[in-house]
């Protein structure tokens, strides 16, 4: 019998309150051709990293801040000759920060959200002709989605629209404010229109777990003007900016009275 290739993935265990963080890092042992063993990226390094064929920094250890990734794995990896490969969420957040990681690590694979047209302009070729970069999705339904209890009835489901959004800070652009915009006036809408909601945007109205799929098994479809059909309100992800936060002027880095008090940084 071929004996099966280890893999070794580096996760941040302070993110697994995230229900498709734990999905995505259970997919591998379940999916996997390789025997797939965890660390917590802030535990200490105390074994040889080249008992493994391959090391994956999950996307859970941010690496473009300071903090996720343990000195003693830091140093472990530079030395590691196995395969690195690294996987990138939120890459709008200090880019400079990540591409410095890449290097200083001496990552192999990089599995990256940036759409293919514009990943060398992110990651530009000259700089990193050594490393292999892959498309890949946020995230992917789980399998064990089937598992959970049934739905409510239609007739017994009561809310139109259903939201949860959050504050970003201003130097997200557009994109990250909309988080909140398009909640309150939306709100403000289905109210004076006597349309029962459940749209929030501050933090600890956030619903994680099999919470928020039971969240979506209370809304009631609706058919919209356009193509698809969708049973809760939606926006775009990520960020208009690509800047790193030393881009950004210090003392930008407070809150904003209005608009005209940000058109300056954007």
């Amino acid at each position: 019998m071929a004996v099966r290739k280890r893999l070794l993935i580096l996760y941040d265990h302070n993110w697994l309150h995230i229900q498709t963080t734990v999905h995505h890092l259970e997919s591998f042992h379940r999916h996997s051709e390789y025997s797939v063993s965890y660390v917590s990226s802030h535990a200490a390094c105390e074994f040889d990293l080249d008992y493994f064929d391959a090391v994956l920094i999950h996307y859970s250890v941010r690496i473009c801040f300071p903090g996720f990734l343990s000195p003693s794995f830091a140093k472990a990896l530079r030395s590691y000759r196995g395969v690195k490969a690294l996987m990138l969420q939120d890459e709008y957040d200090a880019t400079d920060a990540a591409c410095n990681a890449i290097e200083d690590l001496g990552i192999g694979v990089v599995f990256t959200c940036v759409p293919e047209p514009y990943i060398h302009a992110v990651y530009p070729r000259e700089r990193f002709s050594h490393v292999e970069f892959v498309n890949v999705l946020t995230g992917y339904v789980p399998s064990d989605l089937s598992a959970l209890p049934p739905c409510k009835p239609m007739r017994d489901r009561s809310i139109v629209i259903g939201y949860r959004g959050r504050t970003n800070h201003f130097w997200y652009g557009d994109l990250g404010q909309e988080k909140v915009e398009i909640g309150r006036r939306m709100k403000a809408i289905c109210d004076e229109l006597g349309l029962k909601t459940d749209i929030a945007w501050r933090e600890e109205d956030r619903i994680y777990g099999d919470d928020w799929f039971r969240f979506l098994g209370c809304l009631r479809p609706q058919r919209f003007h356009c193509p698809q059909h969708s049973e809760r309100a939606g926006k775009e992800p990520g960020s208009h900016l690509r800047r790193s936060p030393r881009e950004i002027p210090r003392r930008r880095r407070r809150p904003y009275r209005d608009e005209s008090d940000i058109a300056q940084i954007l």
